[in-house]
């Protein structure tokens, strides 16, 4: 059996943090995106639609929906108009795609399987 890297993602939890909606899941979103507590907000959503594009998804589409969950402003207004509940399934949608996309890109790059 060869021994292989494994990919892991690590989010936290904090007792004073108890308090701050999907906390674990905002940890797991910045460190996927690479972002950082200096970063501007400029800066932040370039590097959601930096992380939405290099998984193969459309930016225009999920990074209102990240953004909106990293409490950034957005430049369009698609969120506001929508039900909580779309606004939380689309959210949710957009990160388990970025998941399982990003897993399969590094699955394919460990065996050079072309898509």
């Amino acid at each position: 059996m060869t021994r292989q890297p494994v990919t892991y993602l690590e989010g936290g939890c904090l007792s004073y943090g108890s308090t701050i909606p999907y906390g674990p899941v905002l940890d797991l979103l910045r460190d996927n995106c690479g972002i950082t507590e200096t970063d501007s907000p400029e800066a932040i959503t370039e590097k959601v639609r930096g992380s939405l594009q290099e998984v193969g998804l459309d930016p225009a589409q999920g990074a209102p929906y990240l953004l909106h969950l990293l409490g950034q402003p957005t430049e369009t207004d698609v969120v506001a108009s929508l039900r909580p509940e779309t606004v939380k399934a689309r959210t949710f949608g957009t990160l388990l795609q970025m998941s399982l996309r990003g897993s399969q890109q590094w699955w394919r790059l460990q065996h050079r399987v072309v898509p």
